[in-house]
């Protein structure tokens, strides 16, 4: 976990000069948000492909895996097919990394295609789903029961799947400083009235980054980078760039 405390500061000491007013002081909400943004845009610029061990460590503390992630039942099943709903997991998800079924022919590995490639596979003999050679193809798609994903596998006649074993990257939580009420409990509390405590509030406790904290100045640096953007620096913007890319690459 890298401090949301520190992070504010490291936002403040780089983009606004100590706090000093050179540029527009932003408030906790909008450093917030600046971070979050920065967190997922971490995720996806930086941590795939995991080309060597820098990618591997840098979401490493995001990743889920069995047991920690219990075996899935399939929701639906029909014609082969199997629906495994992801919003069914421990965590909210983001990205896929690799899945297992337990069949009748033991553990079994899924490999997963592309919904353009996935016609062409199930009506080639050598790439189909099969028993004999415990060969298995999966794809995701729109859950059949509501607007999320989930993962479809094709099996064939005499080839039963019974749970999944997924490893995905779960999403990290939204980092909260704290001292304020945040846009999703107002607007809970002006359409419920109550009930809202699940939403960042002022009485919510900090959430630091859910990054390792090796990576923290390079989620401000990203963070800094967003920020200067949206006020028109582009001096800024290329700066943090150029030390982005040094680190990262």
């Amino acid at each position: 976990m890298a401090s949301i405390q520190k992070a504010h500061w490291l936002f403040k000491e780089r983009y606004n000069k100590t706090n000093s007013n050179h540029y527009r002081d932003f408030s906790p909400i909008q450093i917030d948000q600046f971070l979050t943004d920065a967190t997922h845009q971490f995720i996806e610029e930086f941590a795939f492909p995991e080309m060597h061990q820098q990618r591997f460590d840098m979401i490493a503390n995001l990743i889920v895996t069995y047991p920690e992630q219990p075996e899935l039942e399939a929701f639906t099943s029909s014609d082969n097919v199997y629906e495994f709903k992801m919003s069914e997991l421990e965590y909210p998800y983001l990205h896929f990394k690799r899945a297992y079924v337990t069949t009748n022919c033991g553990l079994t590995k899924v490999e997963i295609v592309g919904q353009g490639r996935l016609n062409d596979i199930l009506s080639d003999s050598l790439q189909q789903p099969s028993k004999t050679w415990r060969r298995l193809v999966g794809t995701f798609a729109k859950s059949s029961d509501e607007n999320n994903i989930s993962l479809y596998v094709y099996a064939v006649d005499g080839f039963t799947v019974d749970t999944l074993r997924i490893e995905y990257v779960r999403k990290p939580k939204t980092c909260f400083f704290g001292g304020y009420n945040s846009l999703e409990f107002k607007q809970c509390v002006a359409t419920n009235g109550e009930n809202c405590s699940q939403y960042y509030n002022t009485t919510t406790p900090l959430q630091d980054i859910e990054i390792n904290e090796n990576y923290l100045t390079t989620i401000v640096d990203i963070a800094v980078k967003e920020a200067a953007r949206v006020m028109r620096d582009t001096g800024t913007v290329q700066l943090q760039m150029e030390k982005i890319n040094s680190i990262t690459n």
